[in-house]
């Protein structure tokens, strides 16, 4: 029999092809850089609380006094017209151009309207709005009209020069108080602006035309009451805030 063949040599393993390794399915992120550390901010110096003291309110009241006797005063009737106007121009920087308007009424507001005049007056005798409204009834009186979007208080004070000028000469006082009071009163929504309803012709007149002093007080509170804010002697505070916007100058 034939030898059989030779067993074939063995592969070597020089001349195998090596298979690619398979890619690493999570590889590894590069070391992140640090953010730098921010640099310690100094805190900001605490404002020192102001030391400027307002002037007492009963200080002004007693000089609001002084000068509503001596407008009223016959011998000093041609002084009345400039220390009325200069009293317009002062309230108006300082209480006018700071009041925010009526936007809507309240629940105390409509109080207000529906209760009696002389008996509120009563009540808030001793506040600056009861002695605004006795000194300075033109000027109280505008900055009603005006916050309540019924009558631009230049005009009111337009109307009071006209109206002083024909009860001076001409007339009584009952002129200015028919256009400035009764009229606005009783025949425009200044009522219902401020939650309440609207008066009666016949009553608005009399209460207006016996005591002016005390409706003049009425709305100003039910103003204040409305916008949450409460006007002093030449200044105004809004009572949500508990701040004063401008002091007297």
């Amino acid at each position: 029999l034939p030898p059989p063949p030779p067993p074939p040599p063995p592969l070597s393993t020089t001349s195998r092809r090596p298979w690619p390794a398979p890619p690493d399915p999570s590889p590894t992120p590069p070391p992140s850089t640090p953010f730098p550390t921010p640099a310690p901010v100094a805190p900001s110096p605490a404002v020192p609380p102001s030391t400027e003291e307002p002037i007492p309110e009963v200080i002004i009241a007693f000089v609001l006094i002084l000068l509503g006797g001596a407008a009223s005063n016959p011998y000093l009737k041609y002084l009345s017209p400039p220390m009325n106007v200069l009293i317009f121009v002062i309230f108006w920087l300082t209480v006018v151009a700071k009041y925010r308007p009526l936007a809507a009424p309240t629940e105390l507001s409509a109080q207000e309207t529906n209760k009696n005049a002389f008996t509120e007056t009563c009540h808030v005798c001793c506040e600056p709005v009861c002695w605004m409204s006795y000194c300075c009834p033109a000027v109280r009186w505008a900055g009603t009209l005006h916050a309540a979007n019924i009558l631009n208080f230049w005009i009111v004070m337009l109307i009071w020069a006209v109206s002083y000028a024909v009860s001076m000469y001409w007339a009584d006082v009952a002129v200015y108080q028919f256009l400035l009071y009764c009229i606005p009163v009783a025949f425009t929504d200044l009522n219902e602006k401020l939650g309440g309803q609207k008066d009666n012709c016949c009553e608005a007149c009399l209460c207006t035309f016996f005591c002016s002093f005390c409706v003049n007080v009425k709305y100003a509170l039910a103003l204040d009451h409305a916008t949450g804010q409460k006007v002093g002697c030449f200044n105004v505070r809004s009572t949500e805030e508990g701040r004063i916007y401008q002091p007297i100058i």
